[in-house]
């Protein structure tokens, strides 16, 4: 059995988003085509391959990926090839319905510009106000085009996105759960972890150890 992990992060750095993230196929049967890319990857990527399977020992934080400096650095056709696969992996999941095509200066557009801004500030106080400014819009006006677009009131999907980005970090990061907790924008320990076991069914401190036995579990079957 094998087992591969790739954590994408929603920051767009340049250019447009992905417009509506909830209407992404989240589910993808994965191809030969696709084992082939994991195994061109990680021949490119040697460093980025997990030593051991034990996740009280392998180093699997966030620097994994950008701790280029510290092994011997590929060149740059092998990271513009290695970009090309992460990027080719990562469009199985687009579909039409996330990538709306809307024309300019549509609602759609802006509304992008707001979920971006979400994306990039989680670990600070998001406002409705601040969202509708970067719409030019009211706060209530904002509210109801969110909603009818993403599906959920705007302040909803911020608490979604907060926890998705701790589910990350706790698998992601050997950073403790008050410290997960600062860095998605809930500095309440508390109010974190009532937030997290009210939308994930679990505490924390739960999800990350059942996580990482049932990675255990895959890589070392009866």
């Amino acid at each position: 059995m094998e087992h591969y992990y790739i954590c994408f992060f929603d920051e767009t750095k340049g250019g447009k988003g992905i417009s509506n993230p909830m209407k992404m196929d989240l589910q993808v049967e994965a191809t030969p085509m696709d084992y082939s890319l994991m195994e061109r990857f990680l021949a490119l990527n040697p460093y980025k391959s997990l030593p051991t399977s034990d996740p009280k020992h392998y180093d699997n934080d966030r620097n994994i990926y950008t701790r280029e400096d510290e092994v011997s650095v590929s060149t740059f056709s092998n990271l513009v090839e290695s970009s090309g696969i992460l990027l080719q992996l990562f469009s199985r999941f687009i579909t039409e319905e996330c990538l709306l095509s809307p024309e300019a200066n549509s609602l759609y557009e802006k509304l992008d510009v707001a979920i971006q801004y979400i994306n990039k500030h989680l670990d600070k106080r998001i406002s409705v106000s601040v969202l509708a400014d970067l719409m030019c819009i009211t706060p209530d006006h904002f509210s109801k085009v969110f909603k009818r677009i993403i599906g959920m009131p705007p302040c909803e999907y911020i608490q979604m996105k907060r926890i998705e980005r701790a589910q990350t970090l706790l698998l992601t990061s050997h950073m403790s759960i008050i410290e997960i907790a600062e860095k998605v924008g809930i500095t309440n320990l508390s109010q974190f972890s009532r937030l997290f076991s009210k939308m994930v069914r679990c505490s924390p401190r739960e999800y990350r150890v059942k996580q990482f036995n049932e990675l255990k579990s895959d890589n070392h079957p009866m």
